[in-house]
């Protein structure tokens, strides 16, 4: 499955990890847990242009060699869905550098450091260069990244995890890139909350933060072209507004939702990874089929059905792949790759015992090709993606267990303690508020 996780993007990173109690170091440990998890499923993760050079997840990955290693084991792993430059025919290198382009927009703003100058001056330090060769710049204090990194030496890690996340796109012939496809203009972060006001299963408490953020974007930004850039909407919010207005942060979480929701559009998966913010409607929920790759795609009378999302059976595993170091994950994904081609075709099925059959098939390859060497357990937490049902995957034994453990509100309290479901859940908040009710 083509996954677009809306938790990577770096606003969404920092909107998150201001109303968590956990370190950024720990948010972003946790998300590459995820991802690590997903690599063992044969998920494919799609990017934005936008979070190859803002992400600090994905800077971060970058910066790692292990990780870049593990990449070009398995370089489907990821994929680059962005505008090409205006040209005739879309190349390699105008798809991996449409990023950069971007943040030279003059009102853009940077997610990732406090002032957006450093990723401009590299961008266009490495646009007028027309080459990219880290393993040569790098180390050239006159090339392009050496003579930025002179005038933001503090910020040279993340600088360099942009650098090499551009270069791996523009360069790697194996690495997958490709430009949307669209046959209408795309759509904005501004159609994307009208879209949302007309579904007719629109949650009441959602229809509001809906209205307020389109009232707030309609009065206070004339040109109706810049309604659906989220730079000018945030710019705006905290020229109007104190950050301890009641309405500030639901208007910036709810249109933030919009406009991860409209680069979802453009990029075009087969599913999305939603992320859960506090105060918001959740846009994706309603316009996108929501997934954490682990459960088919519920479809009712032609329409995603949420209340049958909430009756799927999870998987939960007694090892924390974030424990796994990517070395170990190109491994396991090796030899475990026939039965998460098996599980990845499964989810598009739609079919509960195809489904079924491909868990448990792909959950005995790993526990196989884990036993010689089991995890660490985690006792305090497991991975869920969920309610109600759990099936685990003993690597030591290789066996399966299927059963209900504990009612869905106990299991979710022991599960959920704390704020880790910023990262990890995509669907827990937002499917109990968005069950179709009347309007009130």
């Amino acid at each position: 499955m083509r996954l677009y996780a809306q938790w990577l993007d770096g606003a969404y990173f920092h909107l998150a990890l201001s109303e968590s109690k956990v370190t950024e170091q720990r948010l972003t440990e946790l998300a590459i847990g995820v991802l690590k998890l997903h690599a063992l499923l044969g998920t494919r993760i799609v990017l934005s242009d936008v979070q190859v050079i803002d992400s600090p997840i994905v800077l971060r990955l970058f910066t790692d060699s292990s990780f870049r290693d593990f990449l070009r084991k398995h370089p489907h792993f990821l994929e680059l869905v962005a505008y090409p430059e205006r040209v005739t025919k879309p190349t390699r290198y105008s798809i991996a550098t449409s990023g950069l382009r971007r943040a030279l927009a003059p009102k853009w703003i940077s997610s990732t450091f406090p002032t957006p100058e450093a990723t401009r001056e590299l961008a266009q330090e490495l646009l007028q260069a027309g080459d990219i060769d880290p393993e040569r710049q790098l180390h050239d204090t006159r090339s392009p990244f050496g003579r930025v990194i002179k005038r933001w030496p503090e910020r040279a890690a993340l600088l360099e995890g942009m650098f090499r996340g551009v270069a791996h796109f523009a360069t790697s012939l194996d690495a997958a890139v490709a430009p949307p496809i669209h046959e209408t203009q795309p759509l904005t972060l501004y159609d994307m909350l009208r879209l949302t006001l007309d579904n007719p299963n629109v949650h009441s408490e959602h229809e509001r933060y809906l209205m307020a953020t389109i009232d707030f974007i309609e009065s206070s930004i004339e040109n109706p072209l810049e309604r659906g850039l989220q730079s000018v909407v945030f710019t705006m919010l905290d020229q109007k507004l104190s950050s301890v207005h009641p309405h500030y942060r639901s208007i910036k979480h709810t249109a933030h939702h919009a406009w991860n929701a409209a680069v979802a559009s453009s990029v075009n998966p087969e599913g999305g990874s939603l992320g859960y913010l506090s105060r918001s409607a959740q846009v994706g929920l309603y316009l996108d089929e929501p997934t954490d790759s682990l459960l088919p795609v519920s479809i009712r009378e032609g329409r995603y059905s949420v209340t049958t999302f909430r009756k799927r059976v999870p998987l939960i595993i007694d090892w924390d792949p974030a424990k796994l170091s990517w070395s170990e994950v190109a491994r396991v994904a090796g030899e475990t790759a026939m039965s998460a081609k098996g599980f990845q075709k499964a989810l598009l099925s739609n079919s509960e015992s195809e489904m079924q059959s491909a868990i448990n098939e792909h959950a005995k390859a790993l526990a196989a090709s884990l036993v010689s060497k089991p995890p660490p357990r985690v006792p305090g937490w497991m991975w869920i993606l969920g309610p109600v049902i759990a099936l685990i995957v003993n690597p030591e034994l290789g066996t399966i267990i299927t059963g209900v453990k504990a009612g869905e509100e106990a299991l979710r309290d022991m599960l959920y303690r704390g704020r880790r479901y910023l990262v990890t859940n995509t669907l827990r908040k937002a499917a109990q508020l968005a069950k179709p009710r009347p309007r009130t």
